[in-house]
């Protein structure tokens, strides 16, 4: 039998157990308990920024998604991406639409928007937080259609009006003197209307290879046409190309369209630093740069390989956290550059070569077109050269 000191032990040992157990459970209560409505609201808008996007078919859309798949990972932020309307609404929406805190836009919208003074002071409202990717010009044209010249007044869509792919297609033709009659359809229905013989060419801006353009069934003639670049369109597009690879479709096997591209860039209205909006979107900033290399994953959108968030972009000016944020990483980004452009030295000693092989000789300092347009030149030069080499 106990004693009665054991037994008072024992009795004290399951009072404090109890006790414990009590508390645990109390604990584990309070933290499974509803949120009030205040602490709900904070919860969910306090890390959460939301991005609009030019709407579905868009590269852009691709590339929002994966900014809420790999940052809302990191547990302290969470990235809603928004489906919109196009880089002309875009840009309203990220000055005026509620809750909008980031645009993806093409770059010529800011010139446009200032040139038709569709809004005040833009200059001062709206900065950029990186140049993205670069969305290449497709223009899908029907049977009998073969230079760009041939458009002249024939019917041609140039997307939904407030697209970016409108701003594009206006200052192609006004640099190349072809007025066309313009009509403002959707894509697909646009694509279809070129197949039947309605209209004879649409446009479509958008980051190849376009899943969109990709689905396009062969026949009635449907190809994509070249676009040839003078001045005018250098000062605000860069020269690119689309292959049979990427449009077997639209491009017979071993030819190359050429065409051009326009910057993407990530917009954001320039909120003053004191504001809640300015430092939730300092954090958005610090997650995606630090972060980067993440995006370059197989996994991703390829586009992701030619985003370079050092890169400037004409006639944008940079939102001040992201100057920052690259002030204050330099060293690390500029390692980062420097493994980047190793890879590339075969590249550069082979474009040498063939600067040799083809006889230029410049009578002086070429400028940044000549160059760009020399390079060009080049990477055809190259996939003929690689292809000749594998047949041998």
């Amino acid at each position: 039998m106990q004693s009665f000191s054991s037994m008072r032990e024992t009795a004290f040992r399951y009072v404090v157990s109890m006790i414990f157990l009590l508390f645990c459970g109390s604990a584990a209560f309070a933290a499974e308990r509803p949120l009030s409505e205040a602490q709900s609201k904070q919860y969910a808008n306090g890390g959460t920024v939301r991005i609009i996007t030019k709407g579905l078919g868009c590269t852009c859309t691709n590339v929002a998604s994966d900014m809420a798949k790999v940052l809302n990972d990191m547990g302290q932020l969470r990235v809603l991406p928004v489906l919109g309307h196009g880089s002309i609404q875009g840009i309203a929406d990220v000055m005026h639409l509620k809750g909008i805190d980031l645009s993806i836009l093409q770059s010529d919208v800011l010139a446009y928007v200032k040139r038709n003074k569709l809004h005040q002071n833009i200059d001062n409202r709206v900065r950029f937080v990186t140049r993205l990717y670069s969305s290449e010009l497709h223009l899908v044209a029907g049977a009998g259609i073969e230079r760009i010249e041939d458009l002249q007044g024939k019917v041609v869509n140039f997307d939904v009006k407030g697209r970016g792919a409108a701003i594009t297609a206006q200052n192609v033709f006004d640099a190349l003197g072809i007025e066309p009659q313009k009509v403002n359809l959707e894509r697909d229905v646009a694509i279809e209307k070129v197949r039947s013989g309605e209209i004879a060419a649409s446009f479509v801006v958008t980051g190849k290879p376009a899943a969109s353009m990709q689905k396009i069934e062969p026949g009635n003639g449907l190809h994509l046409l070249s676009i040839p670049i003078n001045e005018a369109i250098a000062n605000s597009y860069v020269p690119a190309t689309l292959s049979h690879e990427e449009y077997p479709n639209l491009i017979p096997e071993g030819q190359v369209i050429e065409t051009i591209a326009v910057a993407e860039v990530l917009a954001v209205y320039n909120w003053k630093d004191d504001t809640d909006r300015y430092r939730k979107l300092e954090g958005f900033v610090d997650a995606l740069f630090s972060n980067i290399d993440q995006f370059h994953e197989p996994i991703r959108h390829p586009k992701w390989k030619d985003v370079n968030i050092t890169a400037s972009v004409p006639g944008w000016t940079r939102f001040k956290p992201a100057q920052q944020w690259l002030d204050n990483h330099a060293k690390q980004v500029d390692v980062a550059q420097q493994t980047s452009s190793s890879s590339d030295l075969e590249l550069r000693e082979r474009f040498q070569k063939f600067l040799v092989e083809s006889g230029y000789k410049p009578q002086s300092q070429p400028n940044a077109r000549q160059v760009e347009l020399m390079f060009q030149d080049f990477l055809r030069w190259r996939q003929q050269t690689t292809a000749a080499s594998t047949t041998q």
